[in-house]
């Protein structure tokens, strides 16, 4: 990892939710499994295959971008609908049960990552703005921010769903332009570089990776949001944000 940093003059951070400010792969995936328990339970189905089956469902949905403006709750229910036909099982009060399970369940794990609040606070005491932009439904997002008590330190909220874009196609542009900012004076901070990274570059946009995994490509990235939370605390001006010089890191060998 990289232990340089040049400060630029940013007035907007922009966040990816999803895996970036929370552990949500790791929390969808725990309420999931209670949602195989139950499965197992009424109906004798394998959590082997069920997982299997709802892996394939959910590769399918996300491909979409959830740029469709319905609730999160509908997404999910199209999704278990296909689970059940999967095994022809009868929705009757099982589906909106497994709905239930599942939301409840999700609330209960909801995790911050490391550092997320401590540079969510030091954004805030150097005067910068937030942005969250995601692929997801607004309410679910919405919700997500209150949950793990982020929200207030949040300025704007775009999603895919109620802007009908997906970050491949201009949300990134979309959102700047309706808070009267530009990519010059923006930063984009996200885990995935095909959904977060290369379109937020596409459009002129600084980036920053947070992964603890090999980087492919010559891009500014670190392991942690707490080490940009560290540099931005040392930094007595405002408006300014600390960039990764980007290093070259070598995938290992397999």
């Amino acid at each position: 990892m990289t232990d340089k940093f040049a400060m630029t003059k940013v007035k907007w951070v922009i966040f990816d939710l999803d895996d970036t400010l929370h552990e949500f792969s790791l929390a969808a995936k725990t309420a999931m499994e209670m949602v195989y328990h139950y499965l197992d339970e009424e109906f004798g189905i394998d959590p082997v295959e069920a997982r299997e089956a709802y892996a394939d469902i959910l590769k399918e949905g996300q491909s979409t971008h959830f740029v469709d403006d319905l609730p999160s709750r509908t997404y999910r229910q199209k999704r278990l609908e296909k689970l059940f036909d999967r095994f022809s099982l009868l929705y009757h009060i099982h589906l909106d049960r497994c709905l239930d399970i599942y939301d409840e369940s999700l609330a209960e794990v909801l995790t911050l990552k490391e550092g997320a609040i401590e540079l969510l606070q030091e954004c805030k005491r150097h005067d910068l703005n937030v942005m969250v932009v995601t692929e997801g439904p607004e309410d679910a997002q919405q919700k997500t921010l209150e949950r793990l008590g982020i929200a207030p330190y949040v300025n704007r909220l775009f999603t895919s769903s109620k802007c009908k874009l997906h970050k491949g196609n201009g949300l990134f542009t979309h959102a700047i332009e309706e808070v009267g900012g530009t990519p010059e004076e923006s930063i984009v901070i996200g885990d995935n570089i095909d959904r977060d990274i290369a379109p937020a570059e596409a459009m002129g946009l600084l980036a920053i990776l947070v992964t603890k995994k090999p980087v492919p490509r010559n891009i500014p990235f670190v392991s942690s949001l707490m080490i940009l939370a560290e540099q931005l605390k040392d930094e007595a001006k405002n408006y300014v944000f600390p960039m990764p010089v980007a290093t070259q890191r070598e995938l290992h060998k397999q």
